[in-house]
């Protein structure tokens, strides 16, 4: 059962006293089952911060590293039988422990100088592509490479798509008026699906409003703890997409994922207001009963659940609907499809080993499909899935609808 997002400080108390610890949560935690070590588990996890809470731990430096290892698949609130949050409690933890022992200066940096810039962090990703393939240059196979010639991080795209689009008049819609968020990963590195997401909405007959100046959702700040900088970027988000739109569109499932619920927690009624208009790009298509006309494609096709869309929105069928409506496509399910892919722990350079162990797994489920193209909802997934292996195409359900 999933456990109520909560949107004051009474629920979230609520959800902290309610865990019983009775380890259900165990059984799902992807780095709990490659270490087999209890501090990794979201039980072991809040026993330290209650611990430190209590006054019977002190060293806050060690229980932040363990606080950090939590890569945010949101599998322990899925199976809480306490209908606790334990993803949530352990971001909050996050957030007190930056609070009381400051934020390391990599962190603030990122969080508070580069996540409020598109410029910046098309510079971060272009260093961080840089850097994978100067390593395999060397013989070297760095911490977020999986083998020796499929690199994670794509360079960023010149222009960026908000950048091709700068000057662009919106069409006039018969069908209403709908704001696009884009995010970073489709706007810096994959600007032509974004492309592709705004070709169908207009074609479908929908007038599509793209603020320029909107930055990252938030998450790059939620994720190092950084509460404060979040809750200024939401409202900064918020504003922009405040003027009349009937939905607020996303093709990223982390970006739907913090403004659907962190915007609750952070901006209160306001945030509630905005996060009941926003939705995944397939949710929209689905629940509007649009007039689809997909091309013709015969191809096995897979689908890779992200887990910010299936278990942090809920959202399992509505991508699969469409993915069932191309001529001539023949869908089969994986196995597993909701297992992590591995992309956090990727980018969390302490556990490189977690990351490939759970690449490894579904790259398996991948081939053991037959599928010839693997479709998916999250381009963060998109950029690990092309990593992680080759016999299948890498794609998000929306590139598929023509």
């Amino acid at each position: 059962m999933k456990a109520k997002y909560p949107t004051t400080t009474t629920e979230v108390e609520d959800q902290l006293f309610s865990c019983t610890k009775c380890g259900m949560c165990l059984a799902v935690c992807p780095t709990y089952q490659e270490t087999k070590n209890e501090s990794f588990s979201p039980r072991g996890q809040l026993s330290l911060y209650e611990a430190f809470l209590n006054g019977k731990l002190d060293n806050i430096r060690e229980i932040r590293e363990r606080i950090f290892t939590c890569i945010d698949c949101l599998a322990c609130s899925q199976v809480c039988p306490s209908n606790a949050n334990p993803e949530l409690l352990i971001r909050l933890a996050k957030e007190f422990l930056i609070d009381i022992g400051g934020i390391p200066l990599a962190s603030r940096m990122i969080s508070r100088q580069i996540a409020p810039s598109q410029r910046l962090i098309a510079l971060l990703l272009w260093l961080g592509a840089w850097r994978e393939r100067y390593q395999a240059s060397i013989g070297e196979v760095s911490e977020q490479q999986i083998s020796g010639d499929q690199f994670l991080l794509p360079f960023p795209a010149k222009p960026s798509f908000l950048r091709q689009i700068r000057n662009r008049t919106p069409a006039s819609g018969a069908l209403g008026q709908v704001g696009f968020f884009v995010g970073c990963a489709a706007n810096l590195a994959y600007p032509e699906l974004a492309l592709s997401t705004l070709n169908l909405l207009e074609k479908l007959g929908f007038r599509v409003i793209i603020p320029q100046e909107q930055k990252c959702c938030g998450e790059i700040s939620l994720l190092v703890g950084d509460c404060r900088t979040a809750m200024k970027t939401a409202d900064f988000n918020l504003r922009l997409f405040s003027r009349k739109v009937e939905a607020v569109i996303t093709i990223c499932a982390s970006c739907s994922f913090v403004l659907k619920n962190e915007y609750q927690r952070l901006l209160g009624r306001k945030g509630v207001e905005f996060a009941n208009k926003v939705m995944d790009i397939s949710e929209f298509l689905v629940k509007n009963e649009v007039a689809l006309s997909p091309p013709p494609l015969a191809k096995k096709i897979t689908y890779h659940d992200p887990c910010h869309l299936a278990r942090g929105q809920e959202v399992r069928q509505p991508p699969r609907a469409l993915l069932e409506r191309i001529p001539k496509a023949k869908f089969v399910e994986m196995s597993e499809p909701e297992s992590c892919c591995g992309l956090p722990a990727r980018l969390n350079r302490r556990y490189p080993e977690i990351s490939q162990s759970l690449a490894e797994k579904k790259a398996t489920a991948i081939k053991a499909a037959g599928a010839e193209i693997v479709a998916t909802s999250c381009p963060g997934c998109i950029m690990q899935l092309k990593a992680i292996q080759n016999q299948a195409k890498v794609v998000h359900v929306v590139e598929l609808l023509g």
